[in-house]
């Protein structure tokens, strides 16, 4: 049997996939490049998509709209500019549990629950 180096077994792969049209050649692509990606630039993605969650959840999730410190909470929100800040930002925020979350729905839709 012929002894086949990693690097021919990659290509091989890679070949076998783009037969089958699996974009996996472009994923992989794509994976290398955030794992190289500088500490900072990654840091600074992490913190914007935190940031869009909490605008979300402050817009459309009835617990955190109803929150008395919204406002404060959004303002304080828009000054954070490191990941260390977005932790004391945590601080400030309720804890929510799924059922929590699943109860209030169900009061507001106007379905009572069983259990």
């Amino acid at each position: 049997m012929i002894r086949r180096t990693p690097e021919l077994q990659k290509h091989i792969y890679f070949f076998i996939q783009s037969i089958r049209k699996e974009p996996v050649k472009e994923a992989w692509d794509r994976i290398s490049k955030i794992d190289y990606t500088d500490k900072n630039a990654l840091e600074s993605r992490i913190l914007k998509r935190a940031k869009e969650h909490f605008h979300y959840l402050f817009q459309h999730v009835s617990k955190f709209k109803n929150i008395a410190n919204k406002n404060t909470l959004l303002s304080l929100l828009t000054k954070i500019n490191s990941v260390s800040e977005f932790d004391e930002f945590l601080k400030n925020i309720p804890i929510t549990q799924k059922h929590d979350i699943i109860e209030r729905f169900l009061e507001e839709v106007g379905i009572e629950t069983f259990v």
